[in-house]
């Protein structure tokens, strides 16, 4: 499962009479940072004529947010990765964003990268505004060593596998089956319910940004909230677990992102070699292959 960033490009500023200045803002992601400060070092060795502010997006409740209030003071930046689709769509009605299209070389630079396929779904109305970077697998994470002490020798793949599972392991107040919702935020729906609905449905979009409508209104979109609500009604989950819940124990499995393995390792050794990963769980009538 993969949740996509995009690559938005705003307004540029004028260093002097010499050069360019580009204002770059990154996701604050430790390896996202240490990645784009070598990136733009070595181009600003390179171009003097054209140099890279770089920085993380200003901390704030979301990257949205951020970027919003940077709009409203005037301080935007010139380029900003951290956006998707949606949010890229409302900044392209409000006339904020540049069409990449504008820009002499974009197919060149399409042709470059072997892209020119996949930025068609990124097209909104005849013109691109937004890039496909780099992609993050949103998986599903298991404590095997717990697993096995409930004799389970794999982890659960469908939802009945993970109701069988959590009713076994539960206490009311203590310990849960899975972190089946990661928080109370808009975006933590990406984590939880986005991404079981992407396996659910193979992939399906759950949004239609040129038309403005949500496409998750079906039998897969039921399917995947029953089990949500499944798990909450049985105390199977709940939503305030505390800090790190699946690395003491307090739940069996979570949803997680790559960028959560360095932490795992480097904070919780004892528990990484006892993880196990798999695709986010599907409807029980889904093939296994």
């Amino acid at each position: 499962m993969k949740k996509t960033v995009l690559l938005a490009v705003f307004l540029c500023s004028l260093i002097g009479l010499f050069g360019i200045e580009l204002v770059f803002w990154t996701a604050p992601n430790p390896l996202q940072e240490s990645f784009w400060k070598e990136v733009v070092t070595e181009w600003n060795q390179n171009n003097p004529d054209i140099q890279i502010k770089w920085s993380t997006i200003p901390a704030a409740g979301s990257s949205e947010e951020a970027i919003l209030t940077s709009i409203a003071s005037g301080r935007m930046p010139d380029i900003c990765t951290n956006i998707f689709s949606g949010f890229a769509a409302q900044l392209i009605e409000a006339d904020i964003l540049v069409p990449l299209n504008s820009f002499p070389d974009f197919w060149e630079l399409m042709e470059q990268r072997k892209m020119t396929t996949i930025v068609e779904n990124w097209k909104f109305g005849s013109d691109y505004y937004v890039l496909p970077i780099y992609s993050n697998p949103i998986m599903m994470w298991w404590r095997s060593d717990i697993l096995k002490e409930l004799g389970y020798d794999k982890p659960p793949r469908t939802y009945s596998e993970i109701y069988e599972i959590s009713e076994k392991y539960s206490v009311p107040y203590e310990k849960y089956g899975t972190l089946a919702v990661m928080g109370r935020n808009w975006y933590d729906r990406w984590y939880d319910f986005i991404t079981y609905y992407y396996a659910a449905s193979e992939g399906s979009p759950y949004l239609d940004v040129e038309k403005a409508r949500a496409l998750f209104n079906n039998d897969t979109g039921k399917e995947v909230v029953t089990f949500i609500d499944t798990m909450f009604r049985n105390d199977w989950t709940a939503v305030d677990l505390g800090s790190n819940p699946f690395y003491f124990g307090v739940v069996l499995g979570g949803i997680f992102g790559p960028w959560e393995i360095n932490q795992a390792r480097n904070l919780f050794p004892d528990v990484f070699d006892h993880i196990t990963i798999t695709p986010p769980p599907v409807p029980d009538d889904y093939p296994e292959d």
